[in-house]
C-alpha cells in the first residue's frame, strides 16, 4: 500500500486533500469546464460581427453590438462564475460581490438579443437559405450563450444551498431560531 504522506494532490501538496477545501475545488473545476464551454459561442460571435463588419454586411451598431457584447458578456460570466467560487470557499464578503453578481444578467439579455435580434427578426424579409443558415447559427449561439449562464445559475443555487442557512417556516433564520 503506498504511503500517502509523498503522494501529490491537487495544488502541490502532499498528503490527503482538505475537507474544506473539497466542495471549493469541485465548484471551480464546475466553473471552469461551464466557462470553457461558454465562451466559444461568445467567441464565435464576437468572430462573427468582426468579419461581417469588415465585408461590409453589417451596420456599425450591428457590429459593435457583437464584438463588444460578447466580449463585455463573456467578462460577465467570469465575474459570476468567481462568485460561486468565491462563495464554495467560505471567503468572506466584499465589495465587487454585488456588481460581479449584477453581471450575472447581462449574458441572459445579450444571449435573448442575439437569439431575436440576429436570429429571428431577420426572418421577416424572407426565406432564402443564407437567412436560414444565418437564423439557425444565431439562434444556435444564442441559445447556448444562455444555457451556459443558466449552468452558472445552477451552480451559485447550489452553492447558496450550501452556505446559507434555511429559513424555518415561521419566517426566522434556523441559526437565529
Amino acid at each position: 500500500m503506498p504511503d500517502l504522506s509523498e503522494v501529490q494532490f491537487d495544488g502541490g501538496s502532499a498528503g490527503p486533500p482538505d475537507p474544506a477545501n473539497a466542495v471549493g475545488t469541485a465548484v471551480q473545476r464546475t466553473a471552469a469546464a461551464t466557462l470553457g464551454r461558454g465562451f466559444i459561442p461568445l467567441m464565435a460571435l464576437g468572430l462573427t460581427g468582426l468579419i461581417q463588419g469588415l465585408l461590409g454586411r453589417l451596420f456599425a451598431t450591428e457590429v459593435v453590438t457583437l464584438v463588444l457584447g460578447s466580449v463585455a458578456t463573456a467578462a460577465a460570466m467570469l465575474a459570476y462564475g468567481h462568485v460561486a467560487v468565491h462563495k464554495a470557499f467560505g471567503r468572506p464578503k466584499r465589495a465587487w460581490i454585488v456588481a460581479a453578481t449584477m453581471s450575472g444578467l447581462l449574458p441572459y439579455v445579450f444571449g435573448v438579443y442575439v437569439v431575436v435580434g440576429f436570429g429571428l427578426m431577420p426572418l421577416r424579409g424572407g426565406l432564402g437559405l443564407g437567412r436560414m443558415l444565418a437564423t439557425l447559427f444565431f439562434v444556435g449561439m444564442g441559445a447556448w450563450c444562455l444555457r451556459s449562464q443558466w449552468r452558472l445559475t445552477d451552480l451559485h443555487l447550489f452553492v447558496g444551498s450550501l452556505t446559507e442557512p434555511e429559513a424555518e417556516p415561521g419566517g426566522q433564520d434556523a441559526a437565529t431560531g
